[in-house]
């Protein structure tokens, strides 16, 4: 490359910095060398951020141009950071991270202070915080899953030195303008921990230092506690939700939970939905445990897209743009291209992993709800009507209610039983079968089921009583169903998920009563409850209504998994794109 024609000083205190004629050897203005370590001219001020100015220098010996980065806090903690920054880069040779040699560091003396110097690789292309600005709408998940591939691959080799970056954002990764591969820079924060071989040890070693980003770094980062490799997962994973959103993190933090409501944005992959909500869990013990992990869950699911293009259209940016330009969009062809084979077959592997997914969350739901329904009622039935213990118990607790509250009729009966545990059992069974992106918590889930049976029977001897049988069963299939998908721990739109599963679940059951085959045990369940409202005394089922009611609460549970499943595939995607 041809020389430059000036030369510019690095000493801040410098009255005049710049430009100084590419002859001096000293600044003319404050005697400051202009030939740094003998081998480094500087010519343009770059940025200047937290303790560090930087700068374009050229190397003589190699004729390149390079990145100094000169540190003006004179604070020892700075110092600290700023040659463990050094010796970090110095020892990695990975092209994911901006290369040091050996000598590097070195300290440039000024009229009035020694200036701490570190020279590194120039990287030419642009920061994922430009892409965002040319994509606001978010990027695509093939782009995400692809920057995520190789910002794991990177974090390997960083942590299997013990070494936590701990300042991971879209300003800090950059692109390669030569073929879009992705850098970390900015080591200014990194933190080196010791080797430890227990949870307990780890959480034992010594605070770190109070140095986070808003919005990317983790809750333990935040208030100054020691910090793991996990804390680089959430901070990559909140970067990778940014880029694929559109929205800044803390736009989409939930006030109630600190978690992120970012599905919202978007309808996306779910096996990379899962994955960056594991990385941003604010529990560290819940993280991705090693970044080996992560790309091992990437893996699969970079067979099912394609490979993005480079974001930087312009390899050779023009001196007077700092960073390319993006470029107008190509004119549409007239006729359609045809479609790549491997695209093809990749936009059909999705198809059937899609597919796939759908029929086990739904197939697992029904077989499990059903099951669950079924075992709770028939264990609830001989609970109050066959073992003797168990009339005896409950006759106890409703003759005490019975004398607190006076009227008979306006009570419930032994039915309790049959509809507490088959509320719970249910309850239990859906959320053994995981799907729709649930959490499984079980305590939970059987606490909202059990009530909402028990809510529901009493909505339906209400209507009883009242005379008006048309509307026991909707009420109580309606206010069941919602209390216990509820409690399910659906990871977004609870309520949503409540609403439509309760609408389908009365519709489903309310349907059934028109067709002959099942009009059976719906009547003579609904026929049970009558006898039992009117004859709260009943101390035995026959076999029938025994069968009846068991049926029922199978069907409940049917109902309720393919409602869950129409909810979460199709109504609320579809309601979700017309907003």
């Amino acid at each position: 490359m041809s020389s430059p024609q000036v030369s510019r000083c690095i000493n801040p205190e410098c009255r005049q910095p710049f430009p100084r004629p590419w002859e001096d050897r000293f600044c003319q203005s404050c005697g400051t060398t202009l030939r740094l370590n003998e081998r480094y001219v500087p010519l343009q001020l770059l940025g200047e951020g937290g303790f560090a100015l930087t700068y374009t220098v050229l190397d003589l010996q190699g004729q390149t141009e390079r990145v100094l980065k000169v540190l003006t806090d004179s604070v020892p903690k700075a110092l600290t950071l700023f040659q463990q920054e050094a010796e970090v880069l110095a020892s990695i040779r990975h092209r994911g991270v901006p290369r040091v040699e050996s000598d590097g560091y070195f300290v440039v003396k000024t009229p009035s202070q020694s200036l701490p110097c570190l020279v590194m690789e120039k990287i030419e292309g642009v920061t994922l915080q430009t892409v965002l600005k040319r994509h606001p709408q978010g990027c695509s998940p093939e782009q995400i899953i692809d920057w995520l591939l190789q910002a794991t691959e990177i974090l390997e080799v960083l942590h299997s030195r013990h070494i936590v970056h701990r300042d991971l954002k879209p300003a800090n990764l950059m692109l390669r303008s030569q073929d879009g591969s992705l850098v970390v820079i900015d080591f200014g924060g990194v933190k080196q921990i010791m080797q430890t071989t227990s949870e307990h040890s780890a959480e034992n070693q010594a605070a770190s230092t109070r140095l986070y980003s808003l919005g990317y770094s983790p809750p333990e980062q935040v208030t100054g506690a020691a910090v793991r490799p996990q804390a680089d997962f959430f901070a990559l994973g909140r970067t990778m939700l940014h880029l694929l959103t559109g929205r800044f993190p803390t736009e989409l933090e939930d006030v109630v939970t600190g978690g992120l409501d970012w599905q919202v944005r978007g309808k996306f992959d779910a096996p990379l939905v899962d994955l960056l909500e594991d990385m941003t869990r604010l529990d560290v013990r819940q993280r991705p445990t090693s970044a080996t992990e992560i790309r091992q869950r990437l893996q699969p699911l970079q067979f099912f897209f394609s490979k993005p293009q480079p974001s930087i259209p312009n390899p050779h940016p023009s001196p007077s743009a700092p960073f390319p330009l993006p470029q107008p969009p190509p004119v549409a062809p007239a006729t359609k291209p045809p479609r790549r084979a491997h695209e093809f077959l990749a936009q059909a592997s999705r198809g059937l992993l899609k597919a796939a997914r759908v029929v086990t969350d739904t197939g697992w739901s029904v077989l499990l709800g059903g099951f669950g329904g079924l075992a709770g009622g028939a264990l609830g039935c001989l609970l109050a009507y066959a073992i003797p213990v168990g009339p005896r118990l409950i006759n106890g607790v409703l003759a005490l209610f019975q004398g607190q509250l006076g009227d008979p009729a306006l009570l419930v009966g032994r039915e309790v039983t049959p509809f507490l545990l088959a509320g719970i059992a249910t309850a239990i069974g859906l959320t053994e079968a995981g799907g729709f992106q649930q959490r499984r918590r079980y305590l939970l889930s059987a606490l909202t089921g059990g009530s909402g049976y028990l809510l529901g029977l009493l909505a339906l001897h209400g209507l009883l009583a009242l005379g008006l049988p048309g509307l026991a069963l909707p009420s109580f299939t309606f206010i069941a169903s919602l209390l216990l998908v509820l409690g399910l721990g659906l990871k977004r739109d609870a309520l949503s998920y409540g609403a439509l599963a309760a609408a389908g679940t009365t519709g489903f059951s309310s349907m059934l009563l028109l067709f002959p085959s099942f009009a059976g045990p719906f009547a003579t369940a609904v026929g049970l409850w009558q006898s039992l409202l009117l004859q709260p005394d009943i101390s035995a089922l026959r076999f029938e209504e025994f069968l009846s009611v068991c049926s029922f609460f199978a069907v409940m549970g049917i109902a309720l998994g393919l409602s869950l499943s129409l909810a979460h595939y199709l109504l609320l995607p579809l309601a979700r794109q017309l907003k």
